[in-house]
């Protein structure tokens, strides 16, 4: 089947993509074909080295139109964290300073 082609596709395809930013390597892009297709990219995981620094590292995006396009804070990490694969919560009440944020929940 011809995508460039078709009106309507109803297929969706994944694609696992990952990188490593470093003192040696600070931006990794994430390319995209030049086709008429809708393009989205889901972060689902994003993690220190057992080697990193005892500082805040903060992660940005930027998009590829640069001309109109901020860079924007997405995460900050700290060596130090605590994993929640096995936390349940139920009616919660999560707060952050004064800047919003989300909280997404895995079933």
């Amino acid at each position: 089947m011809d995508l460039s082609l078709s009106s309507s596709v109803s297929d969706t395809v994944c694609v696992l993509w990952g990188c490593e930013l470093s003192d040696t390597q600070r931006k990794a892009a994430f390319e995209i074909a030049e086709d008429l297709l809708e393009h989205q990219f889901f972060i689902r995981t994003m993690c220190l080295s057992a080697g990193a620094s005892k500082e805040t590292h903060v992660v940005e995006v930027q998009d590829r139109v640069v001309e109109y396009s901020k860079i924007v804070p997405i995460a900050n990490l700290w060596s130090v964290s605590v994993g929640l694969s096995s936390c349940r919560l139920s009616s919660s009440t999560f707060a952050l300073g004064s800047s919003p944020s989300s909280i997404l929940e895995s079933m």
